[in-house]
Protein backbone atom coordinates (compact mmCIF):
# COMPACT_ATOMS: atom_id res chain seq x y z
CA UNK A 1 0.00 0.00 0.00
CA UNK A 2 1.17 3.47 -0.94
CA UNK A 3 -0.43 6.36 0.46
CA UNK A 4 0.51 8.25 -1.84
CA UNK A 5 -0.73 12.14 -0.25
CA UNK A 6 -0.89 13.82 -3.78
CA UNK A 7 1.88 11.33 -4.80
CA UNK A 8 2.30 10.67 -8.68
CA UNK A 9 1.14 7.44 -9.83
CA UNK A 10 5.06 7.65 -11.77
CA UNK A 11 6.51 7.64 -8.29
CA UNK A 12 4.23 4.94 -7.03
CA UNK A 13 5.27 2.83 -10.42
CA UNK A 14 8.77 3.40 -9.99
CA UNK A 15 8.84 2.47 -6.44
CA UNK A 16 6.95 -0.74 -6.90
CA UNK A 17 9.26 -1.65 -10.08
CA UNK A 18 12.63 -1.41 -7.67
CA UNK A 19 11.08 -4.34 -5.78
CA UNK A 20 9.48 -6.30 -8.60
CA UNK A 21 12.18 -6.35 -11.19
CA UNK A 22 14.06 -7.37 -8.76
CA UNK A 23 11.98 -9.87 -7.02
CA UNK A 24 11.69 -8.47 -3.83
CA UNK A 25 9.14 -8.32 -1.02
CA UNK A 26 7.22 -5.29 -2.54
CA UNK A 27 7.24 -3.08 1.01
CA UNK A 28 4.26 -0.70 2.54
CA UNK A 29 5.26 2.85 1.91
CA UNK A 30 4.13 5.79 3.43
CA UNK A 31 4.29 9.88 2.47
CA UNK A 32 4.46 12.86 4.19
CA UNK A 33 5.07 16.57 2.88
CA UNK A 34 5.96 17.31 6.28
CA UNK A 35 5.97 15.15 9.41
CA UNK A 36 8.01 15.12 12.71
CA UNK A 37 10.32 12.34 12.15
CA UNK A 38 10.53 9.91 9.76
CA UNK A 39 12.14 7.51 12.55
CA UNK A 40 9.51 8.72 15.17
CA UNK A 41 6.56 7.60 12.39
CA UNK A 42 8.32 4.36 11.31
CA UNK A 43 8.67 3.72 15.20
CA UNK A 44 5.29 4.06 16.47
CA UNK A 45 4.18 2.15 13.33
CA UNK A 46 6.31 -0.59 14.24
CA UNK A 47 5.52 -0.87 17.93
CA UNK A 48 1.53 -1.23 16.80
CA UNK A 49 2.04 -3.41 14.07
CA UNK A 50 0.68 -7.04 13.71
CA UNK A 51 3.89 -9.50 15.32
CA UNK A 52 3.55 -11.80 12.32
CA UNK A 53 4.06 -9.02 9.15
CA UNK A 54 7.61 -8.59 8.62
CA UNK A 55 7.05 -6.71 5.68
CA UNK A 56 9.44 -3.88 5.20
CA UNK A 57 8.14 -0.55 5.76
CA UNK A 58 9.45 3.01 3.78
CA UNK A 59 8.80 6.43 5.20
CA UNK A 60 9.27 9.35 2.84
CA UNK A 61 9.25 13.12 3.31
CA UNK A 62 9.79 16.12 2.07
CA UNK A 63 10.87 17.85 5.27
CA UNK A 64 10.58 17.34 9.08
CA UNK A 65 10.25 19.73 11.76
CA UNK A 66 11.81 17.64 14.57
CA UNK A 67 14.20 15.62 12.85
CA UNK A 68 16.41 13.04 14.55
CA UNK A 69 20.48 13.39 14.93
CA UNK A 70 22.79 11.26 16.50
CA UNK A 71 22.95 11.80 20.43
CA UNK A 72 19.47 13.35 21.08
CA UNK A 73 20.59 16.07 18.46
CA UNK A 74 17.93 17.72 16.14
CA UNK A 75 18.69 17.31 12.32
CA UNK A 76 17.72 20.05 10.12
CA UNK A 77 15.12 19.01 7.41
CA UNK A 78 13.81 22.04 5.66
CA UNK A 79 11.11 21.71 2.49
CA UNK A 80 13.00 21.52 -0.63
CA UNK A 81 16.38 20.56 0.82
CA UNK A 82 16.94 16.62 0.71
CA UNK A 83 15.67 13.18 0.70
CA UNK A 84 14.64 12.42 4.52
CA UNK A 85 14.09 8.52 4.85
CA UNK A 86 13.74 5.77 7.37
CA UNK A 87 13.51 1.80 6.22
CA UNK A 88 11.73 -0.14 8.68
CA UNK A 89 13.20 -3.68 8.40
CA UNK A 90 13.44 -7.12 10.17
CA UNK A 91 17.05 -8.38 9.69
CA UNK A 92 17.23 -12.21 10.01
CA UNK A 93 19.81 -12.17 11.59
CA UNK A 94 19.75 -12.29 15.08
CA UNK A 95 21.41 -9.16 16.92
CA UNK A 96 22.59 -7.28 14.10
CA UNK A 97 24.22 -4.02 16.03
CA UNK A 98 23.59 -0.48 15.32
CA UNK A 99 27.02 -0.27 14.15
CA UNK A 100 26.64 -3.02 11.03
CA UNK A 101 23.25 -1.34 10.36
CA UNK A 102 25.17 2.04 10.42
CA UNK A 103 27.51 1.52 8.19
CA UNK A 104 25.61 -0.78 5.44
CA UNK A 105 23.37 2.20 4.85
CA UNK A 106 26.45 4.53 4.99
CA UNK A 107 27.40 2.34 1.88
CA UNK A 108 24.19 2.10 0.54
CA UNK A 109 23.93 6.20 -0.02
CA UNK A 110 27.71 5.83 -1.25
CA UNK A 111 26.59 3.69 -4.13
CA UNK A 112 23.64 5.67 -4.54
CA UNK A 113 25.81 8.87 -5.22
CA UNK A 114 27.85 6.96 -7.60
CA UNK A 115 25.14 5.18 -9.79
CA UNK A 116 24.09 9.23 -10.70
CA UNK A 117 26.97 10.87 -10.95
CA UNK A 118 31.05 10.68 -11.49
CA UNK A 119 31.65 13.99 -10.66
CA UNK A 120 32.66 13.49 -6.95
CA UNK A 121 33.53 10.44 -4.88
CA UNK A 122 31.80 10.48 -1.54
CA UNK A 123 33.48 9.73 1.31
CA UNK A 124 32.38 8.22 4.93
CA UNK A 125 33.74 9.89 8.42
CA UNK A 126 33.44 7.03 11.12
CA UNK A 127 30.87 6.02 11.70
CA UNK A 128 27.63 7.45 9.92
CA UNK A 129 28.50 10.80 7.94
CA UNK A 130 28.93 10.71 4.22
CA UNK A 131 30.75 13.82 3.20
CA UNK A 132 32.69 15.67 0.34
CA UNK A 133 35.66 17.79 0.68
CA UNK A 134 35.09 17.59 4.39
CA UNK A 135 31.56 18.78 4.44
CA UNK A 136 28.68 16.53 5.28
CA UNK A 137 26.01 15.87 2.83
CA UNK A 138 24.62 12.81 4.57
CA UNK A 139 23.88 11.81 7.69
CA UNK A 140 22.29 8.48 8.89
CA UNK A 141 20.47 7.61 12.59
CA UNK A 142 20.05 3.68 13.58
CA UNK A 143 17.59 2.89 16.00
CA UNK A 144 15.90 -0.53 16.80
CA UNK A 145 14.81 -3.00 19.89
CA UNK A 146 16.32 -6.29 20.88
CA UNK A 147 13.85 -8.67 22.51
CA UNK A 148 14.85 -12.35 23.76
CA UNK A 149 18.25 -11.72 22.47
CA UNK A 150 17.17 -10.85 19.01
CA UNK A 151 16.53 -8.00 16.90
CA UNK A 152 12.69 -7.24 16.88
CA UNK A 153 13.03 -4.74 14.21
CA UNK A 154 15.37 -2.24 13.17
CA UNK A 155 14.96 1.62 11.78
CA UNK A 156 17.87 2.61 9.46
CA UNK A 157 17.02 6.82 9.05
CA UNK A 158 18.89 9.02 6.51
CA UNK A 159 18.61 12.05 5.38
CA UNK A 160 20.87 13.21 2.29
CA UNK A 161 21.13 16.90 0.98
CA UNK A 162 19.99 16.92 -2.57
CA UNK A 163 19.32 21.01 -2.76
CA UNK A 164 20.71 24.19 -1.17
CA UNK A 165 17.81 25.19 0.96
CA UNK A 166 18.05 27.39 4.37
CA UNK A 167 19.66 26.26 7.27
CA UNK A 168 20.78 27.48 11.09
CA UNK A 169 24.20 29.51 9.99
CA UNK A 170 25.90 26.54 12.08
CA UNK A 171 24.51 23.90 10.16
CA UNK A 172 25.46 25.79 7.34
CA UNK A 173 28.69 26.38 7.34
CA UNK A 174 29.55 22.72 7.72
CA UNK A 175 27.38 21.18 5.34
CA UNK A 176 27.41 20.99 0.93
CA UNK A 177 24.63 19.26 -1.00
CA UNK A 178 24.33 17.32 -3.92
CA UNK A 179 23.45 20.39 -5.77
CA UNK A 180 26.58 22.02 -4.83
CA UNK A 181 28.08 19.37 -5.92
CA UNK A 182 27.30 19.79 -9.67
CA UNK A 183 24.09 16.85 -9.29
CA UNK A 184 20.77 18.07 -10.40
CA UNK A 185 19.20 15.79 -9.44
CA UNK A 186 15.20 15.92 -7.15
CA UNK A 187 15.05 14.49 -4.49
CA UNK A 188 11.81 11.49 -5.61
CA UNK A 189 15.07 10.64 -8.24
CA UNK A 190 17.58 10.47 -5.63
CA UNK A 191 15.09 8.78 -2.93
CA UNK A 192 14.53 6.08 -5.48
CA UNK A 193 18.30 5.41 -6.29
CA UNK A 194 19.01 5.15 -2.82
CA UNK A 195 15.94 2.94 -1.71
CA UNK A 196 16.78 0.45 -4.38
CA UNK A 197 20.34 0.60 -3.63
CA UNK A 198 19.78 -0.14 0.18
CA UNK A 199 16.74 -3.34 -0.43
CA UNK A 200 19.39 -4.57 -3.29
CA UNK A 201 22.36 -5.40 -0.94
CA UNK A 202 20.28 -6.31 2.51
CA UNK A 203 21.58 -9.51 3.05
CA UNK A 204 25.40 -8.16 2.79
CA UNK A 205 24.29 -6.76 6.04
CA UNK A 206 27.72 -7.03 8.92
CA UNK A 207 29.51 -8.73 5.70
CA UNK A 208 33.20 -8.57 4.41
CA UNK A 209 32.02 -7.49 1.67
CA UNK A 210 30.14 -4.25 3.09
CA UNK A 211 33.34 -3.94 5.82
CA UNK A 212 36.08 -3.83 2.20
CA UNK A 213 33.47 -1.16 0.62
CA UNK A 214 33.36 1.00 4.05
CA UNK A 215 37.00 1.16 4.41
CA UNK A 216 38.05 2.27 1.80
CA UNK A 217 35.30 5.24 1.51
CA UNK A 218 36.91 6.27 4.74
CA UNK A 219 38.29 9.53 5.01
CA UNK A 220 40.05 10.02 8.84
CA UNK A 221 41.90 7.04 8.48
CA UNK A 222 45.76 7.77 8.97
CA UNK A 223 44.72 11.37 10.30
CA UNK A 224 44.29 13.23 13.38
CA UNK A 225 41.05 13.53 14.67
CA UNK A 226 39.16 14.82 17.69
CA UNK A 227 36.48 12.25 19.04
CA UNK A 228 33.80 12.82 22.05
CA UNK A 229 32.13 10.43 23.51
CA UNK A 230 30.35 10.37 27.11
CA UNK A 231 33.89 10.74 28.42
CA UNK A 232 34.53 13.64 27.09
CA UNK A 233 37.07 14.43 23.87
CA UNK A 234 40.60 13.29 23.09
CA UNK A 235 42.66 14.46 20.40
CA UNK A 236 44.09 10.89 19.11
CA UNK A 237 45.16 9.57 15.41
CA UNK A 238 42.67 6.85 13.65
CA UNK A 239 44.45 4.15 12.77
CA UNK A 240 41.92 1.32 11.58
CA UNK A 241 38.37 0.08 11.28
CA UNK A 242 38.20 -3.20 12.81
CA UNK A 243 36.24 -5.85 11.22
CA UNK A 244 33.35 -5.24 13.51
CA UNK A 245 33.59 -1.22 12.27
CA UNK A 246 34.56 -0.36 15.26
CA UNK A 247 37.12 2.34 15.04
CA UNK A 248 40.65 2.25 16.43
CA UNK A 249 42.64 4.56 17.43
CA UNK A 250 45.98 5.65 18.84
CA UNK A 251 46.61 8.18 21.72
CA UNK A 252 50.06 10.49 21.83
CA UNK A 253 51.60 7.73 24.05
CA UNK A 254 51.17 5.07 21.53
CA UNK A 255 48.45 3.34 23.47
CA UNK A 256 45.86 1.86 21.28
CA UNK A 257 41.69 2.77 21.92
CA UNK A 258 38.70 1.14 19.84
CA UNK A 259 35.32 2.98 19.60
CA UNK A 260 32.10 1.98 19.10
CA UNK A 261 30.19 5.30 19.28
CA UNK A 262 31.09 9.12 19.02
CA UNK A 263 31.40 12.23 16.93
CA UNK A 264 35.03 12.25 15.17
CA UNK A 265 35.88 15.42 13.16
CA UNK A 266 39.39 15.40 11.04
CA UNK A 267 41.94 17.88 12.44
CA UNK A 268 43.19 21.04 10.31
CA UNK A 269 47.25 20.62 9.60
CA UNK A 270 48.61 24.39 10.99
CA UNK A 271 50.44 26.03 8.53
Amino acid sequence: MLNTNNRTSAFEEDIRGIFVNNALQIPEVFFYKETDSTNTRAKLYAENRDCDDRRPVIFFSHAQCAGKGTRGRMFESPAGGGVYISYLIYPDCGVCDSLALTTYAAVSVCRAIKKITEKFTPEIKWVNDITVKGKKLSGILTEGKIEDGRMKYAIVGIGVNVKRAEHSPEVESIMTSLYDCGVDISSDEFAKALTEQFFLGLSDIGSTKIFNEYKSLSVILGKEVDISDFNGTKTETAVDIDSDFSLITRDTDGNLHRYVSGDVSVRRKKH
